[in-house]
């Protein structure tokens, strides 16, 4: 499943860098791509991964927020 999240406080390639990281140690998690122009990370993932645990990584540090 491939889902688009909207996320609040992207600014630089550094923020698509960390949550990009964080995300990626969901299991279930197979491919990120964090995009601080749309304000956005599309994730590609099965389970045992769920949304909240992605919404978790996202906003594990950094000051982001999934809107």
């Amino acid at each position: 499943m491939e889902k688009v999240f909207k996320i609040k406080g992207m600014h630089c390639d550094s923020c698509n860098w960390l949550i990009s990281e964080n995300v990626k140690e969901v299991v279930g998690v197979k491919a990120v791509k964090a995009d601080y122009h749309k304000g956005e990370a599309k994730v590609d993932f099965g389970p045992p991964a769920q949304e909240k645990q992605i919404v978790a990584a996202i906003e594990k540090e950094g000051g982001y927020k999934v809107i």
